[in-house]
């Protein structure tokens, strides 16, 4: 029999496809949330040190939507069991950030008889973690709300942060927010996603922070990237509507080598030895391959036509220290 005092939620993990970095401009992003993630459970009556910074910010969060809401807040503890992590608790690269803050905030709602439509739930768990990790696009938070694969226009994140400061929690989600759409499209039946871990963590806040430097720094070279990555999106966005499969891995292609161009150009590093193995790898055997999220680490991701093709990409990564994943997309709620 459940136990009336527990309330649980998860929230998947995601994987950028087409984007990264550029989507921090304002550029369209396409991402895929993923059947692996983080499951909250909210205890009545229970007091327990929340389990970092990422936890309290949500939890607060909640907690001033629901006061704000003149609704008296029941106290308790939060408990996470965290998919996006390994077994020693290091990230794997796929959105955890985002699925914490969307897994605690709906949990203590629940608690509180409020089930979140997507667009508020994506609100609550941007604020959450835009009070951490300030200078994001939120795209993992809008794989976590809206689950599926879709197009992604980000909030701009200087407007939320200068709202967060100024305006109540309740106030902020009922306005109105500039910019920030997702469209969901269909995945082509004939194409496989197989994700590789590089057992590597990258520093995402530390690699955005070192993108913003850059981006002054190489003027010419930022807005090449822009225009290359602006490309890449328009390109995957018709061959999708098309269902043309050559035509989406032509687009994955620029995408990758875009970041990678910038990348030398700003001495950034974000193209390292194991994820361009992890392409070359995928390549051998004519799969199309590109590291995802912030790059420098984590992970990457392999598009496959055939079983055959991705058992020979898993023993190759295997061989070479790159744990494959084999994930599907978690299911669609939409929309924000």
């Amino acid at each position: 029999m459940p136990d009336e005092r527990e309330f649980k939620a998860s929230a998947p993990g995601k994987i950028f496809l087409i984007g990264e970095y550029s989507v921090l401009e304002g550029c369209p992003a396409f991402i895929a949330a993923l059947d692996r993630g983080v499951e909250a459970t909210y205890r009545l009556g229970e007091k327990g040190e929340p389990e970092g910074e990422l936890v309290s910010s949500a939890i607060a969060t909640a907690r001033a939507y629901v006061t704000e809401g003149n609704i008296p807040f029941k106290e308790g503890s939060i408990s996470l069991v965290n998919g996006l992590v390994d077994a020693e608790g290091h990230k794997i690269g796929l959105g955890s950030s985002g699925a914490i803050c969307a897994a605690v905030v709906h949990a203590i709602l629940k608690a509180h008889s409020i089930e979140p439509s997507v667009s508020l739930l994506y609100r609550l768990a941007s604020i959450a973690e835009a009070n951490i990790q300030p200078d994001g696009s939120f795209g993992d938070v809008a794989a976590a709300a809206c689950g599926g694969f879709f197009e992604y226009s980000p909030i701009d994140s200087d407007w939320l942060g200068s709202h967060i400061a100024t305006t109540p929690v309740r106030a902020l989600v009922e306005s109105r927010w500039p910019t920030v759409t997702a469209t969901r499209y269909p995945w082509p039946a004939n194409l496989h996603l197989l994700l590789g871990w590089t057992r590597e963590e990258a520093s995402t806040s530390s690699l955005v922070k070192k993108f913003k430097v850059a981006k002054t720094k190489k003027k010419k070279e930022f807005q090449t990237f822009i225009d290359a990555s602006n490309q890449a999106a328009s390109m995957f966005r018709k061959a999708l509507d098309r269902g043309d499969s050559a035509r989406i891995c032509e687009a994955i292609r620029l995408s990758r080598d875009a970041v990678r161009a910038f990348s030398n150009a700003a001495e950034m590093s974000l193209y390292t030895k194991k994820l361009n193995k992890l392409v070359k790898l995928a390549e051998r055997y004519g799969a199309t391959a590109k590291p995802s999220g912030s790059w420098g680490g984590d992970c990457g991701y392999a598009i496959c036509d055939s079983q055959e093709q991705i058992e020979a990409v898993c023993a190759e990564w295997e061989k070479a220290g790159i744990e494959p994943l084999r994930l599907e997309f978690a299911p669609a709620k939409f929309n924000i």
